[in-house]
């Protein structure tokens, strides 16, 4: 392998071979899909009964991060069933946000 005065490869000389990353990532997301076609069910399973928290947040993580209230039958609310759940978002809001001055 040639390289330069500096010690690197001349152009088309060394290095990683072109579509190596891409194919080397391809093998691992396949066998992860693989594993997961036979485990995957049970590992829910294992997290919603050893760990709701953190299923709930790996549920919550798949969502989208906005949600259009279109025909969400907002109008038949109450105002104190409003309220509530204005109460509801900011607390989930809250949770999910780090407080300023720890990040």
């Amino acid at each position: 392998m040639s390289r330069a005065p500096n010690g690197q490869f001349l152009k088309g000389t060394g290095g990683r071979v072109v579509g190596s990353r891409n194919k080397l990532q391809g093998e691992v997301i396949t066998r992860f899909l693989e594993h997961w076609k036979k485990t995957g069910h049970a590992a829910i399973d294992i997290v919603f009964k050893e760990n709701p928290k953190d299923y709930l947040k790996i549920i919550a993580s798949l969502l989208p991060k906005e949600h259009i209230f279109a025909e969400a039958g907002l109008d038949d609310l109450t105002d104190q069933e409003l309220a509530e759940t204005l109460a509801e978002i900011r607390k989930a809001r809250a949770a999910a946000s780090p407080t300023v001055g720890n990040a």
